[in-house]
């Protein structure tokens, strides 16, 4: 090892920041904006529950939609992956199926980190367990996110 802290590895944020960095280089190196213009959205989150809200558990619906948010948690399983997204209004959980998607979708959406905006196009539907989702279609990031979401258990403090 070296005394010099400059050569030291980064670590903890310092190494989660470089990383994300190098996803928004290696984005634009493969001709991907991560910080695209513009995203017409149909419904914000919380028009979406409001319209949508009362479907019974595991219904499919003809109903498309463009809706956006930041991505406040993910999880995986096989061949699907869900995620949480929430904007100012609200959240809905999108469900990401690689035979609909496709694989270099399905790969890019797994890319995504937390914290990330994104875009998606789809329909909407409810899990079996009743949770209002967007079954995505097309998604798309519209923000990289290079600092992480602060700790749920130790972000921020009341001092007084």
């Amino acid at each position: 090892m070296s005394d010099d802290p400059q050569h030291e590895p980064a670590t903890g944020f310092d190494a989660l920041k470089a990383a994300r960095l190098a996803k928004v280089d290696a984005l634009r190196t493969a001709a991907v904006e991560p910080y695209p213009y513009r995203f017409d959205r149909t419904h914000t989150l919380a028009e979406l529950r409001e319209r949508f809200g009362d479907l019974e558990p595991a219904t499919e619906t003809d109903e498309r939609v463009a809706v956006a948010g930041r991505i406040m948690l993910a999880r995986g399983a096989g061949k699907l992956r869900f995620a949480n997204i929430a904007d100012r209004d609200g959240t809905v959980q999108l469900f990401v199926s690689k035979a609909v998607i496709g694989d270099d979708g399905f790969a890019a959406f797994g890319e995504l980190d937390l914290g990330d905006w994104v875009g998606v196009h789809g329909t909407v539907m409810t899990t079996k367990t009743g949770e209002l989702s967007v079954r995505v279609e097309r998604a798309g990031l519209l923000a990289k996110a290079v600092r992480p979401l602060p700790d749920k258990w130790h972000g921020i403090s009341d001092v007084d």
